[in-house]
Parts: C-alpha cells; structure tokens; sequence
C-alpha cells in the first residue's frame, strides 16, 4: 500500500532555516485555507515563543486555481498573521494575484513576490 498525498493540499512547516514554509498544490478552496491558517499560527505561536521573527516562504508554483472566497481569505490572512516578511514565488499569474491582494491589503512592503525560491529566500533573510 502506498501513501500517496492528495493532489489538493497545503503543506505548511517550519524549515529548519528558521522561517515558516508553505507549499501549495492543485486546486486551493476555503476549506483548506480554513485548515492551513490554524497550522500557520501554531508556527507563528512556536516561533514567537522562541523570540524567532515571523518570516514566511510560500511557494506557489503548484497551485492550480483558486476561488474567489479563497482569494479574500487569503487577503484576510495577510492581514491578521503577525509577520515581518512574506516572500512569495511561483507563475507571473500566481505573482499578479499576491500582489493585487497585497496591495489592497496594505502590505507592499512586507510581502514581496519572485519568480524563483533562490531570489525569495534571499530578500526573506536579509536585513
């Protein structure tokens, strides 16, 4: 028997670099951007505890499609996680999305989008 992972899903960890990671694959819906934001904040709990700032890593270039209701909660998301920084990579459409909701969400200068995880984790790590 294998173990094979949905096609559908959001994997959310702390990497060992010491920032929050999140990958997302296929289709994104409510419900499980409902379930990825109670693991996000148990990351940002465990961090916090440690005195670790909050700096997240999302890649994207899994991601298939998403809702509409899936796009403004993850606006909502942006602007209820404490965090410092955001870097965001993934397909020049995944990149106009995160942008356009960062921009509405007021968080140009904590979220930033790239085309590459090289470049992401660069500007996440600087000072």
């Amino acid at each position: 028997m294998t173990n094979k992972k949905p096609k559908n899903r959001i994997e959310i960890f702390i990497n060992p670099a010491g920032f929050i990671e999140q990958h997302y694959y296929g289709y994104v819906s409510v419900a499980a951007l409902f379930e990825s934001r109670k693991e996000l904040m148990r990351c940002v709990d465990r961090l916090s505890q440690q005195n670790q700032p909050i700096l997240i890593l999302s890649d994207l270039t899994g991601m298939k499609k998403t809702s509409a209701a899936a796009r403004k909660l993850g606006m909502e998301t942006m602007n209820e996680t404490p965090y410092q920084k955001a870097a965001i990579y993934g397909p020049m459409l995944s990149q106009v999305m995160v942008k356009s909701l960062a921009l509405v969400a007021g968080k140009q200068q904590e979220i930033k989008v790239f085309d590459d995880r090289l470049a992401a984790v660069k500007w996440l790590k600087s000072k």
